[in-house]
């Protein structure tokens, strides 16, 4: 039996963590903006945060399968989040300052868990 190492359980807390701010950024965001292109960020790290919680209770581990999905998931994250970006660019003067601060601020968990 494989034991994790500190440094794994960290970063599989916090994917937790950071699934949960983002879900409590990007729900607001997504209502106020009418725009679901991020929101669609918390699928991934929902199951980012799901793939943490059986990593750590896992009694048999094995890394290449973990090493996989979170190769997927990350793929996963920058192909919703480049997308953001390069609308929030070209549509930054159009909205206010307060939904693209949301959105920002949204991001960055996503950007954490990726």
């Amino acid at each position: 039996m494989e034991t994790s190492s500190p440094l794994d359980r960290i970063l599989r807390n916090t994917t937790i963590i950071t699934f949960l701010l983002a879900l409590a950024l990007l729900i607001p965001y997504s209502i106020v903006s009418y725009s679901c292109v991020l929101a669609v960020g918390l699928v991934p790290a929902f199951f980012s945060a799901v793939l943490g919680l059986a990593s750590l209770n896992a009694s048999i581990r094995q890394s290449w399968m973990f090493l996989y999905m979170d190769l997927f998931l990350a793929v996963f994250l920058f192909s919703i989040l480049v997308p953001f970006w390069v609308l929030t660019a070209r549509q930054g003067w159009l909205s206010s300052s307060g939904v693209a601060m949301l959105g920002t601020y949204g991001s960055v968990p996503l950007m954490m868990d990726l």
